[in-house]
């Protein structure tokens, strides 16, 4: 309908948005997944905005020089898919595990969905080996 068509973000407007919402990986500012997540925001199945803040902020931790990378952004209608590449140095504790210093990097796609201009929900799959089987968690 013309309704739902005046809805839908413009796919500069999704880039705009996936860019903001890779940032607090790098910067720390969780503040910036309020402005671009909905209030219903769901990662995954059942993972809330709150237990995504709680995870940058636990990796942002372990790895303080995190830097995530954003990579081709593909925009469908009211989704996104983009490539990103994590990286940095295991220097802080991670649930209970010692800095190991080395050097680690992950890389993965995410798919976002949007609803009245936010992220509704988000789905990634990255590749191994993950952060935690480089801190020797696994």
């Amino acid at each position: 309908s013309t309704q739902e068509r005046a809805m839908m973000s413009t796919p500069q407007e999704i880039r705009a948005i996936v860019k903001r919402f890779t940032e607090p990986w790098n910067t720390g500012n969780l503040g910036v997944l309020d402005e671009v997540c909905a209030p219903n925001y769901c990662l995954g199945e059942e993972n809330t905005l709150e237990d995504l803040k709680n995870g940058i902020r636990a990796y942002r931790k372990a790895i303080p020089d995190l830097h995530c990378t954003l990579g081709e952004v593909i925009v469908e209608g009211n989704s996104a898919a983009y490539r990103w590449t994590m990286q940095g140095t295991h220097g802080g504790e991670f649930q209970g595990y010692a800095p190991t210093g080395k050097k680690v990097s992950a890389t993965g796609i995410t798919i976002v969905h949007f609803a009245g201009g936010k992220i509704v929900h988000d789905e990634f799959e990255s590749s191994p080996p993950s952060f935690e089987e480089q801190f020797g968690m696994t």
